[in-house]
């Protein structure tokens, strides 16, 4: 069953986490085996009681169920199995029932001759809570927890002003309320997964012609041209970069500035700043200095130079991120204006709503991808792939 991660739970690998789970760790073992079961959930769905119901129908333990109904989530079948059981005498089995407060627990508590351990966490008992969805609880063998949570559980269990015993009218009554919301939650559902559909798409950039960008970069780089010309000069050209500014301390002089303006390799820039990029050179090398801080998240070290503390006039994402690229060649871009109309001829896409910086940080994970898929070595591979492209298909006629 696919999961988002893969981590170490109570049904095995998934994305619910349990933190200081034992190796080995067999739920089906230590519920069979069991003197005593506690379980307090807000809500239950058979997905998840089904890991529960064929060990809890063998054992000989004392077993004691809670669930709540916030929100008309727990599903009746279960609350019907529940009562079987209770009236069978196998288990004891009650609602959470005070309206003003919302029930949210998510307790096991077991007991047996080995151990006794209790586990805590974020999930609810379902298939999503214990093994889907991304979730995270501890588990405790710890004897003065296990104490304290066992107080707290039969306090509640037991106090009729909060909870009270399972009944087939109860059952009956609340089916109605259940089956009300189940039909309006699929429209919240729906809105839910717009939303968050939407925030996706403005916080992830996107390339509709993905794999053609990538069939003609592979062949780009396999190519004659790229191998006897781009492959050898892109290096001796981060070392120009690097050589005209000073890398890394930026203690450039206005030749060295003069020079770096010069260079074309990366992304030919436009001269018109130069002069206010001389008259403010302090906060540009303080800028660059904070660029090149592998310390700090590059989103932040972006916004600083563009928008920021070390914002310089008419010195844009040409300029700072054609020293990103020189700095960290195999994970962060050039951005510029050939770059950019390369990019919108793949159909790439901006993550809406966000920073420079922000939008920087994903076109660069966008990159990192296509380089990888690409076979491209670094980002100034890719620089070259996209000049080339283009120079070939996109500059306008003169």
């Amino acid at each position: 069953m696919k999961t988002a991660l893969n981590v170490d739970g109570l049904l095995g690998l998934g994305s619910a986490l349990i933190v200081d789970l034992p190796s080995g760790f067999d739920l089906k073992a230590e519920l069979l085996h069991a003197q005593s079961i506690k379980l307090a959930t807000a809500f239950v769905h058979w997905t998840g009681w089904k890991h529960f119901e064929p060990h809890i129908e063998k054992t000989s333990a004392n077993v004691k169920l809670l669930s709540g109904l916030s929100f008309c989530q727990t599903e009746p079948d279960v609350l019907y199995d529940w009562l079987q059981r209770a009236q069978k005498g196998r288990v004891q089995a009650r609602l959470f029932t005070d309206a003003k407060t919302t029930f949210h627990p998510k307790v096991l508590l077991v007991k047996n001759y080995r151990r006794a351990f209790i586990v805590v966490g974020s999930g609810n008992l379902s298939e999503g809570g214990l093994l889907q969805n991304v979730e995270c609880g501890l588990y405790s063998e710890n004897k003065g927890v296990y104490a304290r949570v066992d107080d707290w559980f039969e306090r509640l269990f037991g106090d009729d002003a909060l909870t009270a015993d399972l009944t087939e009218p109860d059952i009956r009554r609340y089916k109605k309320r259940y089956d009300a919301a189940k039909k309006a939650r699929k429209q919240v559902e729906k809105l839910q997964e717009q939303a968050e559909e939407d925030i996706g798409e403005r916080h992830n950039a996107g390339m509709r012609r993905w794999k053609h960008a990538v069939t003609l970069a592979r062949k780009f780089f396999k190519s004659r041209k790229f191998k006897g010309h781009y492959a050898a000069q892109r290096p001796r050209d981060a070392k120009e970069i690097k050589d005209a500014l000073n890398y890394p301390t930026f203690d450039f002089d206005r030749d060295g500035l003069e020079a770096f303006y010069k260079i074309h390799a990366l992304g030919r820039l436009i001269e018109i700043g130069k002069p206010q990029a001389w008259k403010q050179r302090s906060r540009l090398q303080a800028g660059l200095r904070h660029l090149v801080d592998n310390a700090k998240p590059v989103e932040a070290r972006v916004d600083a130079v563009l928008d920021g503390k070390y914002r310089v006039d008419r010195v844009g994402p040409a300029f700072f991120t054609k020293i990103l690229a020189v700095h960290d060649a195999k994970n962060l871009p050039v951005w510029n204006n050939v770059v950019e109309q390369a990019m919108k001829d793949f159909g790439y896409e901006k993550a809406r709503g966000s920073s420079q910086g922000e939008q920087y940080l994903e076109f660069a994970k966008l990159m990192r991808k296509f380089r990888e898929e690409s076979g491209a070595h670094s980002m100034l591979d890719l620089d070259a792939f996209f000049y080339e492209h283009y120079d070939k298909n996109l500059r306008p006629q003169e």
